[in-house]
């Protein structure tokens, strides 16, 4: 993995450049006990002072450590150490149990960078979009793995119930171009398009397995009330301008959560107005809002997790 050297002085002009090293410079790769001789990548910005076990990131459709390089900054500044995955994607491994499933192998790959790297140790999670139906994979996988994990999903897919295909390459459409509006308050803005170049380079090394995940992505529900009993607690973000899983869209299913003991939130930060008091604001949080406004994401995510 080349990380885009104007995306780097990018993150070293906002964040710590003993962090920006750990994300952009020191990149790791976990072996695949299931594709022997492959590995994924991964990097691991580790905090000296951190009180909580380290957060493993989730990542969606396309991402990896080039979209999520400030989202992963942004932990760090606020003491949470991060393992943030890329992918591989190589041949999907079929078995006899699940066949050739495409998110069945993402959890599969997470679950050998958790292995890697800490072993039975505890570890929080934070899933994006794709991410949540993964990590719901990875928990049937290995069942026992998450029973204290305190998890976040943030933009969950397979949270709404009447789901198409057609449907969600229309929204999937809006999503893009509502990210791609310049007029859009943006903390961390990418103006060149390198994190939407990133995923695009992703997925388009391997097309056969791109459509198999459209397809799964398309059809795959989460089971939220199971899911609840699975893991330590479980909050949902959904965000205010979100295209791709808006919240009217998702209500069904996450107040199906929230009646199974989930937390239901959308990310906040306080902004200030002109006669100097503060107001809260969600405005402008589009579905990858955590790599484009990370402290207002990060600073719900923590209040979440740490509360």
């Amino acid at each position: 993995m080349n990380f885009d050297p104007a995306y780097r002085t990018q993150l070293a002009e906002q964040y710590p450049e003993e962090i920006v090293e750990q994300i952009a410079d020191d990149v790791l790769h976990a072996p695949l006990e299931h594709s022997p001789g492959q590995a994924i990548p991964f990097v691991f910005t580790k905090v000296p002072d951190a009180h909580e076990p380290p957060i493993l990131f989730v990542p969606g459709f396309g991402g990896g450590i080039i979209n999520k390089a400030s989202f992963a900054a942004e932990l760090a500044m606020n003491n949470a150490s991060i393992i943030l995955p890329g992918q591989n994607r190589h041949k999907i491994v079929e078995d006899a149990i699940h066949g050739r499933n495409a998110t069945v192998a993402q959890a599969r790959n997470y679950l050998a960078v958790l292995d890697h790297t800490m072993g039975a140790e505890p570890v929080n999670i934070v899933a994006h979009s794709y991410g949540a139906l993964i990590f719901q994979k990875m928990v049937e996988l290995s069942p026992s793995r998450f029973t204290d994990s305190k998890t976040v999903f943030m933009a969950p897919s397979g949270s709404i119930h009447d789901e198409t295909l057609p449907d969600l390459g229309r929204r999937w459409v809006a999503s893009t171009r509502s990210e791609m509006n310049k007029k859009r308050p943006t903390e961390f803005p990418d103006d060149k398009g390198v994190t939407g170049k990133a995923s695009a380079m992703t997925l388009l090394a391997n097309l056969p397995r791109m459509k198999q995940e459209i397809g799964e992505l398309a059809h795959a529900r989460i089971d939220y009330p199971a899911l609840v009993k699975r893991v330590g607690s479980l909050t949902i973000m959904s965000f205010a301008e979100d295209r791709m899983f808006p919240e009217d869209r998702m209500f069904s299913t996450l107040d199906e959560a929230v009646k199974a003991g989930a937390t239901w939130l959308t990310p906040v930060s306080p902004d200030k107005v002109l006669d100097g008091t503060m107001r809260y604001s969600g405005d402008g949080a589009v579905h990858d809002d955590d790599q484009y406004n990370p402290t207002r994401v990060v600073g719900s995510l923590m209040q979440a997790l740490y509360r």
